[in-house]
């Protein structure tokens, strides 16, 4: 260099360019959000506690506590939530359970009225003519003569195969209640 030339660099130039630069590698990156970084302790830098600090003190003091409540509250009523979801499914599955089992038993009870009625059916086909003791009473399905109607067992005649009991429960009642 010679003597006379001093090189002069430009601090603001440069200064914007690494700017531009910061804000070209944000964009790109696609972090658009800052973050914002919060100062609790605000102390000036003379010695000694200013009339304002103690207020200070008691604002952060009561927001940081505030908060620490806040936690607990949201930690309890999560656990709340979790044992009302727990003891709902046990209550759920429980009556799952019992609505099966009684649902079981109504089909049983349907199965031996129908075992029931056909046996009944059969016993007043007998060849003596004799029907069963339950027969007179008015308790069983009614008979079918139609002899195109064929039953349970294929022979035409009683139609009691089973099918007709959500027919017959009715009529039997209807005709318990007329006599």
């Amino acid at each position: 260099m010679s003597k006379g030339k001093t090189l002069e660099v430009d601090f603001k130039a440069l200064a914007e360019e690494e700017r531009k630069r910061k804000f070209q590698e944000v964009k790109q990156a696609g972090e658009h959000k800052h973050e914002v970084e919060k100062v609790n302790n605000i102390m000036g830098s003379n010695a000694g506690a200013g009339s304002g600090d103690f207020h200070m003190y008691r604002n952060s003091r009561r927001v940081e506590l505030d908060r620490l409540a806040r936690i607990e509250r949201e930690a309890k009523e999560a656990e709340r939530e979790q044992a009302f979801a727990k003891q709902r499914e046990e209550l759920q599955k429980r009556d799952a359970e019992r609505t099966a089992k009684r649902a079981a038993q109504r089909r049983k009870k349907k199965e031996r009225k129908k075992g029931k009625a056909a046996s009944e059916g059969r016993a007043a086909q007998s060849p003596t003519g004799e029907g069963s003791s339950a027969a007179g009473h008015g308790d069983s399905a009614p008979l079918n003569l139609d002899p195109g109607v064929k039953g349970s067992d294929g022979e035409p005649g009683d139609g009691a195969s089973g099918d007709d009991d959500d027919d017959a429960a009715p009529d039997a009642k209807r005709q318990a209640l007329s006599e």
